[in-house]
């Protein structure tokens, strides 16, 4: 079994629309197309990891920036780094515009032995997301990375290997998505003197149609205004803006939340693979304290017969309550 090998990114630039607040990720001028095809494409199966669900792949040792161990003192928890450019980093202006060459910095975790995310332990769960808050808060010190936040594609399979992972990406630019969402929280703080999400959490709460579950520190429910069919939101029930600052028993909360939310969907859906999403407020030095951090989990169902096409509109064919009972019931 080989070692990990990832594709070269050095081709890579990202560049910041400030009329729309998007993020590219482009080639830099002059590049080839072989050398992106070849990056993107011809390297899929050398950078996967080449694993079973029961054994740990050879890391490259001077590219694993963590390990946690078990409760039996066994490497469990590796976080290996892959383009790491970023940290050092600065953002010039072009015209309106803005322009870094490093454009990000990227770190995966894998929790071994591999399997599916719905099959692990609390404690393997939070475990995970201890590797993912001491990686953020040690990027966080970096001031070029503005933002920092986990993710999870639905599982990919290279040649029958199976190797389920969280991406930590960290950005000298914040994405529009979440500079759309800062300023929403900002204005409905200012209008209704309370935050938005404290007004979501009750909503969730007090009619319960769309509520999975809850525990002292979180909720899990679809929400009123779903994207995607059986999407999942996890909210913290108190105040806190990114996900770096929780405590021991916070983590060891949302690692039962999460787990909760992957099982309804492993229940109900069956083998569907799910997306995870996090939402951070940006490492900027503002306090954001308007704004939570937050979860959202989606399975990924294939909608037939709708647009695919970035469209204004997005169309969910399955209504949150519908798609909560039957998360509910399985």
């Amino acid at each position: 079994m080989g070692q990990f090998t990832f594709p070269d990114t050095s081709w890579m630039t990202a560049r910041e629309d400030r009329l729309s607040g998007n993020v590219v990720y482009t080639a830099k001028p002059g590049t080839s197309v072989e050398t992106v095809w070849t990056s993107t494409r011809g390297n899929a199966q050398s950078s996967a990891v080449s694993v079973t669900p029961s054994s740990p792949a050879r890391f490259s040792e001077d590219r694993i920036s963590l390990r946690l161990p078990n409760d039996n003192h066994e490497p469990e928890v590796f976080v290996h780094m892959e383009e790491t450019p970023a940290a050092e980093t600065s953002v010039s202006e072009v015209g309106p515009h803005a322009h870094a060459d490093a454009p990000f910095h990227r770190e995966r975790v894998y929790s071994f032995p591999l399997e599916r995310y719905a099959n692990l332990s609390y404690s393997r769960l939070e475990r995970i997301l201890e590797a993912l808050q001491k990686r953020s808060v040690y990027l966080a010190s970096h001031r070029s990375l503005q933002y920092i936040a986990p993710f999870a594609s639905p599982l990919e399979h290279y040649e029958g290997a199976y190797a389920p992972h969280i991406d930590l990406i960290a950005s000298p630019f914040v994405p529009a998505d979440i500079e759309r969402a800062l300023e929403k929280a900002r204005q409905y703080y200012t209008s209704h003197g309370v935050s938005i999400f404290e007004h979501i959490v009750t909503l969730e709460r007090g009619e319960g149609l769309r509520i999975l579950f809850e525990n002292d520190e979180a909720v899990v429910f679809c929400p009123f205004v779903s994207e995607f069919p059986y999407e999942i939101m996890i909210m913290p029930k108190e105040p806190q803006p990114s996900f770096d600052r929780i405590s021991k028993t916070q983590r060891e909360r949302w690692a039962q939340a999460l787990s909760k939310a992957l099982r309804s969907v492993k229940r109900a859906l069956g083998g569907v693979e799910c997306a995870l999403l996090w939402y951070n407020a940006p490492h900027n030095g503002e306090g954001h304290l308007y704004f939570r951090w937050y979860m959202r989990v989606i399975p990924d169902v294939r909608t037939p017969h709708l647009p695919h096409q970035k469209t204004p509109f997005s169309v969910c064919p399955v209504a949150p309550e519908d798609a909560a009972h039957w998360l509910r019931e399985g």
